[in-house]
């Protein structure tokens, strides 16, 4: 709702988290999308999501393909130890 000021986007991002963890406990693959916020008058308007609401997120939600080439793919990591300093 556009009513709600700013700060309650961290409490939609903590529901959210929460909501991709059960689904993943549920055997369901989820995505979230930050990007659809670039075409909420589209999304708005195909979805009938009244002019006083604001679309915050997405989330892609579905039974993952396993055997996809696209879920094989693995960037390069550095190495901890040269990215982190841990203190005792």
């Amino acid at each position: 709702d556009k009513l709600f000021p700013a700060i309650r986007y961290l409490d939609v991002g903590l529901a959210v988290s929460y909501l991709l963890l059960a689904a993943q406990a549920k055997g369901l693959a989820t995505c979230p999308i930050g990007l659809i916020t670039a075409y909420n008058d589209d999304v708005s308007r195909m979805l009938s999501i009244s002019e006083d609401k604001e679309i915050l997120l997405g989330i892609a939600l579905g039974y993952a393909d396993e055997n996809s080439p696209v879920n094989a793919f693995r960037t390069g990591r550095a190495d901890l130890k040269e990215i982190v300093t841990w203190y005792e």
